[in-house]
């Protein structure tokens, strides 16, 4: 990829809320490409903006504020994160084994541009709005409790529709809605967002997804390539999500 590489300004800011716009216009070549291989030929395009679009994202971990806000919760617990206080994660890191640790998956993309609102679709696109409990951000059950009672295929449900964007609307951006995910919601359930109801920067549950039937492909930290069952425990999504936490589990059980 020299090509790409050759046009992209090290020295600027791109930004998922403003693509294209003030200095990040200096890399409008890059975030216009298409790149087939971060696309699944399995799954449909329905995005109309006119950047390069994804489906595969980074595991942040198991927390609703591992991805953003570990300065204040120290929750990042995964393999990629912003850079508040989070250090690059190297194999040494990976203390659970390499095998037993997500490092990538994958999302079907969602409708139009910056919307996410009813998706009809198995499984959806659809993020819905759920308020973080204050002091919960690292821990990945009572979020999981609150988001899984949602309903998503209901046309009137509580979406977060508040600056949203449509699940891999651009390649280059790492946030949840594009370039990363959390370990949260098991495989092909659907996504919530804290929607800065409770003041967070980019909490939530970001799901996996994708059109192949009963799972979604996970690239794990190894090299390999597992296919994860929708039927997969929480117990084990959760502890597959992390890279130091020290649980036991066995590779029959994912």
């Amino acid at each position: 990829q020299n090509a790409l590489f050759s046009n992209i300004n090290f020295n600027t800011n791109i930004s998922g809320a403003n693509p294209g716009g003030g200095n990040s216009g200096q890399c409008l070549t890059v975030q216009l490409m298409k790149l087939n291989f971060l696309l699944c030929p399995s799954d449909s395009d329905r995005l109309t903006n006119k950047y390069g679009h994804l489906n595969y994202a980074g595991n942040a971990g198991t927390g609703p504020e591992s991805l953003f806000a570990n300065d204040t919760v120290a929750s990042f617990n995964g393999l990629f994160a912003s850079v508040q206080k989070c250090s690059p994660v190297g194999f040494r890191d990976i203390t659970d084994g390499l095998s037993n640790t997500a490092m990538y998956s994958e999302k079907v993309k969602g409708i139009g541009s910056s919307f996410n609102g009813y998706d009809p679709n198995r499984p959806t696109s659809a993020v819905m709005s759920v308020p973080l409990t204050a002091g919960t951000g690292g821990q990945p059950q009572p979020y999981y409790l609150l988001c899984v009672a949602q309903n998503p295929y209901l046309p009137n449900g509580n979406f977060a529709t508040s600056g949203s964007i449509s699940e891999g609307e651009y390649w280059w951006d790492g946030h949840y809605e594009n370039g990363s995910y959390n370990h949260i919601m098991t495989p092909n359930k659907w996504s919530c967002d804290d929607a800065n109801n409770s003041g967070i920067n980019d909490a939530g549950a970001p799901d996996v997804s994708s059109k192949h039937p009963g799972g979604v492909n996970v690239l794990m930290a190894d090299g390999s390539v597992r296919f994860v069952k929708d039927t997969i425990s929480t117990a084990s999504w959760w502890a597959i999500g992390t890279r130091a936490g020290n649980e036991t589990i066995s590779a029959d059980s994912y």
